[in-house]
């Protein structure tokens, strides 16, 4: 009796150690990684132009005039690095655009309940409540800086790419 109590426990703990190393599922796979980097590479000074850059990298964050003459531009890409786990990540299409998940039923519902609400609200109360503006939350994210200077004749002179760690906020999940 208490040799089978002895091998059950061994049994037991035999089992527990297999389930530990078990393989979980198939990783999340991370999501692509932004080509802003590879933009930057592409840009070659004497060669690349003003309308060239806005056509790639869109307006930029900020516009100054250069002591020399010619203009300075300058943006701030921030590249967020989402938790595997996070519900608010972003689902990321192969083709890398973003998709979005369809609506469950239980959203369906709560969209359904928080417009009852409303209008109670507004039936009940007076005056009507204000809205709140969004919640948002800081991320760890690589943030992009680029300084571009243009010559008067519009062409690249110059360009200071400087990647750094920081944070990038973003809504926070309701």
């Amino acid at each position: 009796m208490i040799g089978a109590l002895r091998a059950r426990r061994w049994i037991g703990a035999l089992a527990i150690a297999f389930l530990g190393c078990a393989a979980s599922g198939e990783p999340e796979r991370p999501l692509p990684a932004h080509p802003f980097p590879g933009w930057v590479r592409q840009l070659e000074t004497g060669r690349t132009r003003m309308d060239e850059v806005e056509a790639r990298f869109g307006r930029p964050d900020e516009i100054e005039s250069g002591v020399r003459g010619g203009t300075i531009w300058r943006y701030a890409f921030r590249e967020v690095h989402w938790p595997a786990d996070d519900p608010a990540r972003p689902i990321v299409a192969s083709d890398g655009r973003l998709a979005r998940p369809a609506p469950g039923p239980l959203d369906r519902a709560g969209r359904g309940l928080r417009r009852v609400g409303d209008w109670l609200d507004w039936l009940l109360f007076y005056p009507p409540r204000q809205p709140r503006p969004p919640r948002s939350r800081a991320l760890p994210a690589t943030v992009h800086d680029l300084e571009l200077r243009f010559g008067i004749d519009g062409a690249l002179a110059e360009l200071q790419y400087r990647p750094h760690p920081g944070r990038a906020w973003v809504p926070a999940p309701r």
